[in-house]
């Protein structure tokens, strides 16, 4: 294993992969974009085969990471009948779920608010947004398209904006955007493989 960057979006990693264990049959990631995830050491080997077979399109990559970001940390990402000691989703039904999902603006603002909320402590804690590596958590294929998302929510005020710069965003759930979320039935399934 000496590929510097991750096997799923092909970002940069933010550290070289470390062997999960010492028959080194699953391997660690530390990615910006899709997070800390472990996959079978057979499954990298297979990935740029099977997405080659289903014809990858353009969002594909960021998809899968969103997916990836998702799942249990305990999860080894497997493919066919390799690793199959291990629990964790199959590259395989998690290519099938990326072209099966299809959401509209509207979905990805709910994602982006939920996520905030998520990632907050407590009520006001103030929760930092990278545009370049966190779009894929909203199911965006691109920085812009989350600066959009933020924006709409800002201008509906169910965020606070506290600092911004090129890079990143610094904002908090308000007290609407939690009654918005109260609001709408939860996205079922979109939170785990």
């Amino acid at each position: 294993m000496s590929d510097q960057n991750c096997p799923v979006c092909k970002g940069a990693l933010a550290a070289p992969p470390k062997s999960g264990n010492w028959t080194k049959d699953y391997w660690l990631f530390d990615c910006p974009r899709c997070g800390d995830f472990k996959m079978a050491d057979w499954t990298q080997c297979q990935m740029l085969r099977d997405l080659a077979q289903l014809g990858l399109k353009k969002g594909d990559r960021e998809k899968l990471s969103a997916l990836i970001r998702r799942k249990r940390p305990t999860d080894v990402i497997r493919s066919g009948a390799s690793a199959c000691g291990y629990a964790g989703p199959r590259l395989e039904e998690m290519l099938r779920d990326v072209r099966s999902r299809n959401y509209g603006p509207a979905d990805n603002q709910q994602f982006l608010l939920r996520h905030l909320r998520d990632q907050a402590e407590h009520l006001g804690h103030r929760v930092p947004v990278y545009l370049d590596t966190d779009f894929p958590v909203i199911w965006s294929h691109n920085r812009d398209e989350l600066e959009f998302h933020l924006n709409e929510l800002l201008r509906n005020g169910f965020i606070d904006l506290h600092d911004q710069t090129q890079r990143h965003w610094i904002v908090s759930v308000t007290t609407s955007g939690l009654a918005h979320l109260d609001s709408r039935p939860p996205d079922v399934g979109f939170h785990t493989v």
